[in-house]
This record gives C-alpha cells, structure tokens and sequence, in this order.
C-alpha cells in the first residue's frame, strides 16, 4: 500500500523534441503536470531527469515552471540509476516506495523500474501519466511490468486516493480540484 513518507515521484524525461513525439502528447503532459501538482499538494519528494537533454532538449517549460528550485539531472543510461547522482538523490530521500510518470514507457522507466525492484523498491507506474513513441511498446512493456511482483500499473487518480487514504486529509478538497 502506497504511504506519503515512503514514497517519491520520479519525473522521467518530460522534454524537449520527445515530448512532443510521444502518443497523446498533450494528454500525457497534461496527467503528468496533473501528478506533479497533487505531488506538492501532498509534501511528496519530486526527483527529475533528463536523458542527453544537451541532445534531446531539457524538460518542457510548461512543467519545468510547475518544478522551480527542483534540478534537472541529465543522464545518458537508459536505466536512470545507472547514474550516480541521480541515484545518490534518490536514496537521499530515504524512501521506498518509487513512482514513475514520464517518457518512454519502453526504455527508461522499463529499465529504471526492474533496477529498483532488483534494489529492493516497490515501484508504482502512473499509466496515464507515461508514454511512448508507439502505443504498442508503452502497452507491452507495462503488461510485462505488471507481472513483476513489486510493481504496480496505477492511474494518477488511483495513486492520490492510495496515497491520502481519507478523505480528512489536509490536502483531499485541493487535490480533488486537480483531478476534477
């Protein structure tokens, strides 16, 4: 079960020409920014990379500007936690419980998902907040995924009720705005 102290966000190449390249672009970045402003709503850690972004471009503005003060950290593995400081940052946080929205489905968050369950995570992947160039490969992988014990296909909906349990938590009405 999802818990806000044991869990933190992982924002996975949201830039430059590939954000644009992804199926139902504009529907993907919208849940992703969706995800990311409940994220705040509920105090939860936000880690964000870039892969080559001197190649690919940095994060896109509309949901850089939702992130200020949170570094971009480029990387060139596909499995995100191949990079050291990407994965000195998210061990800095001392939590558990790993969430992926971003791009693409197939590659980096594929790879970085079975890195973590390998690490000793529980991994929840936002369906409707990841993509990939072809529909296809974003269908295949998470229905490989979903077989992993330890990872979950979640939606960005499911994920904030899993997360505030109640609906007396302090940010329920905020959030429910969000996604409303």
């Amino acid at each position: 079960m999802l818990d806000l102290l044991n869990a933190v966000l992982i924002v996975v190449d949201v830039q430059g020409r590939l954000a644009e390249s992804v199926a139902e672009a504009e529907d993907r970045l919208a849940k992703i920014i969706t995800l990311v402003e409940g994220a705040k709503l509920l105090e939860l850690p936000i880690l964000l990379t870039a892969q080559a972004p001197e190649k690919i471009g940095h994060t896109v503005a509309k949901l850089a500007e939702k992130l200020p003060g949170t570094r971009e950290l480029p990387r060139s593995a596909f499995n995100i936690f191949a990079d050291a400081e990407v994965l000195k940052t998210l061990e800095g946080f001392g939590r558990k419980q790993a969430i992926f929205c971003g791009y693409e489905a197939h590659i980096c968050i594929y790879q970085s998902s079975l890195a973590l369950v390998n690490a000793g995570y529980e991994v929840f992947i936002v369906d409707d907040a990841v993509s990939s160039r072809d529909p296809n490969n974003k269908r295949v992988s998470l229905g490989e995924l979903g077989k992993q014990a330890h990872i979950h296909i979640v939606t960005v909906e499911m994920l904030f009720f899993a997360l505030m349990k109640d609906a007396n938590h302090s940010a329920f009405k905020a959030v429910s705005r969000l996604i409303r």
